[in-house]
């Protein structure tokens, strides 16, 4: 049940991207439609078993999943945070991101869950996050966050890869590997965690297209 919650989520952000494509303002938002369609067709194959009955590993799919989804938000948060050294900030991160990701890859393999691969993803989503919200911190404007949808998107990008990142290293405790219900524990906090950046992402789409107004300026 909870796969089918997360996969109609993602078809309904996705098609909410489809409806507003054409008015998304700043146009760097529409690299999330292709990369919410990426997101669908992987997590389909995977949950209806089309890797594993063309005797494809899924692992290898997802690890390149992860390194494309730390470019594409690299490349929103990039075009809409209009300031200098935000921008230096995110460059620094995403280089450092990407290093740390493909020695991770080398070193501990993309054959099965990599979890040191997995926390340089989540960090570095977080701290995609976290540079817009210390933008609005430092900012002297009147922020009207409903209409600007960078602050719904760092909102869920930073709530799931929390959710993710708090799994990820509990799995690290030997006594959690071998408890029963481990898998039900991250199938709840993923779904969870799914509700929340989605409706996040969905919202962030419409404001996009209702107020016209880019975040960060």
């Amino acid at each position: 049940m909870s796969f089918y919650i997360s996969f109609l989520l993602e078809i309904i952000a996705l098609a909410a991207g489809l409806i507003y494509y054409k008015r998304m303002h700043p146009a760097a938002l529409r690299l999330l439609v292709p990369f919410l369609l990426i997101t669908c067709l992987i997590e389909g194959f995977a949950y209806f078993g089309l890797f594993r009955n063309s005797g494809l590993n899924k692992n290898y799919f997802y690890a390149g999943f992860f390194l494309l989804q730390l470019y594409v938000f690299w490349r929103v948060f990039v075009c809409m945070i209009n300031r200098d050294r935000y921008i230096h900030f995110l460059n620094l991160v995403f280089s450092i991101s990407l290093f740390l990701s493909v020695f991770t890859l080398s070193v501990w393999g993309a054959e099965k869950l990599n979890p040191y691969f997995l926390n340089v993803v989540c960090l570095c989503m977080i701290s995609y996050g976290f540079a817009y919200y210390y933008l609005i911190y430092n900012s002297r404007d009147i922020r009207h966050f409903r209409k600007e949808p960078l602050f719904w998107i760092s909102t869920g990008i930073i709530f799931v890869n929390f959710i993710h990142l708090l799994f990820v290293n509990v799995t690290f405790i030997e006594s959690f590997r071998r408890s029963a219900t481990n898998t039900e524990v991250f199938k709840i906090l993923n779904s969870a965690g799914n509700l929340v950046y989605y409706s996040c992402i969905i919202y962030g789409f419409i404001c996009s297209s209702k107020f016209l107004k880019q975040a960060g300026t």
